[in-house]
């Protein structure tokens, strides 16, 4: 098992500061919410009301960013063709390089962006081939 690296004191400080700042900052944002609601409304329960809603889907909206972070392992189909190079998926300004042929730990997001490319190239596929059949009858048919 790795053996935990001791902070420093610079680090310690750091670390304390960059907390308080996140305190504030939710204090901040919560004093927002209030004078938000209060000039919608001036009743107390129902300020309170609104301002816890809006706090539990922020946590809400936390847990799922969460859940698409999670890594998660994927391995891509690989061979000496058309499916030789890497997976590049971009998302949101990130770039992600997937190595083929190699189970690694992906976001669930990238998995997620994956599958949907996977399904839309499928059901293409599955269109153009409707097509190409129906051009193919339309030609037997002496309508073309």
């Amino acid at each position: 098992m790795a053996k935990k690296k001791e902070a420093t004191p610079v680090e310690e400080q750091v670390t304390e500061v960059v907390e308080e700042k996140k305190e504030k900052s939710l204090k901040d944002l919560l004093r927002e919410l209030i004078q938000e609601e209060l000039q919608n409304d001036t009743d107390p329960a129902k300020v309170e009301s609104n301002v816890l809603k809006k706090v539990e889907k922020t946590e809400e909206q936390k847990k799922q960013e969460e859940w698409l972070n999670e890594l998660v392992p994927f391995k891509a189909f690989k061979d000496n063709d058309k499916y030789k190079d890497d997976i590049i998926v971009g998302h949101n300004g990130t770039t992600y390089q997937i190595k083929r042929g190699h189970e690694v730990m992906i976001p669930r997001k990238v998995l997620l962006i994956i599958q949907r490319s996977e399904n839309q190239r499928r059901v293409a596929a599955e269109y153009m081939e409707e097509q190409q059949e129906s051009f193919r009858r339309d030609v037997a048919e002496g309508k073309l």
